[in-house]
């Protein structure tokens, strides 16, 4: 997360290693109730994200915007940040 939102890596980057990440590499069993709520509605923006503006226009409620992308990825980071044992 942290490097899409410094800027390192696109958003299509992100949203397609965060599916593989996701589906492939996470052992649901290991989170936290908190975490897989978070990374589950992150990995249902990243896999529904198109930077294509037609599939936004021609499929509205499918697919989601790039902003939308960003905006839920502040949100689970925010969340994440106050959540930590540093800050907790």
């Amino acid at each position: 997360m942290n490097l899409y939102l410094e800027g390192t890596i696109e958003a299509d980057t992100f949203a397609q290693e965060y599916d593989i990440c996701y589906n492939q590499n996470i052992d649901s069993s290991s989170l936290t109730p908190l975490e897989e709520k978070l990374f589950y509605g992150l990995m249902e923006v990243a896999c529904r994200f198109s930077p294509h503006e037609e599939d936004i226009i021609n499929c509205p409620g499918v697919y989601f915007t790039e902003t939308d992308l960003h905006k839920k990825v502040i949100e689970v980071q925010e969340i994440f940040d106050l959540n930590s044992p540093i800050n907790g």
